[in-house]
């Protein structure tokens, strides 16, 4: 899987296409608290565990996708950003060669453009409460945050068989399918107690050890 540079917004990135995962995640550092949707999506973890990660929209600048994007925002994800197979996305031995990060002056010119649309979407909010204001109290509006579930392990491999979105992924393990990408990179999926895993094998990762 490569491993990239790419941009989150004006900052500088390090990048994973992977074609294993069907999202996008981002560092939760690198995402501002008005880029936060409010929503949340579970997530199941290669260990099996399941958490419930806050969904935010960003600004990516990458060889494999450039625009606005829907993220998981984690606290420790292995690399900055993280594309998965999402809709537009190039393929892992595919990217962009003449892609170039975007200059200041284009990257000001989006935000002198996202500043203007934030405010007049403040005046109307405004308008608003203040038509409302003699009819009920306003209060607050709380936004969640991430939470941490677990699960046991019968019901993650109860979650896997029932996922329609997993089956490609099962007949992979079944019959031992192994994918080779970039300089020796091997990736498969693997069934082990009832659970799939991912293994990823690089020449470039402490010898070839799995991960």
């Amino acid at each position: 899987m490569p491993v990239t540079e790419g941009k989150i917004g004006k900052t500088h990135v390090s990048v994973l296409r992977d074609s294993g995962c069907s999202t996008v995640v981002v560092r939760k550092s690198l995402v501002l608290t008005e880029q936060l949707t409010g929503d949340t999506k579970r997530c199941i973890l290669l260990d099996g565990s399941v958490r419930i990660i806050p969904v935010a929209v960003i600004e990516v600048d990458t060889p494999f996708s450039t625009g606005k994007e829907e993220a998981l925002s984690m606290e420790n994800p292995l690399y900055d950003l993280v594309l998965g197979n999402i809709v537009g996305v190039r393929n892992p031995d595919s990217p962009d060669d003449s892609w170039v990060p975007k200059r200041p002056h284009e990257l000001q010119k989006e935000v002198t453009q996202v500043a203007s649309e934030n405010a007049e979407n403040t005046v109307n909010a405004v308008e608003t409460r203040g038509q409302r204001e003699k009819k009920a109290i306003i209060y607050p509006l709380h936004t969640p945050g991430g939470i941490n579930l677990t699960a046991t392990k019968a019901e993650v491999i109860q979650e896997q068989n029932n996922d329609p979105s997993l089956s490609r992924i099962r007949k992979a393990a079944e019959i031992g399918d192994v994918r080779k990408t970039g300089k020796g990179n091997e990736t498969r999926f693997i069934q082990h107690k009832g659970l799939i895993y991912r293994e990823f094998k690089s020449p470039k990762v402490e010898h070839g050890r799995v991960v």
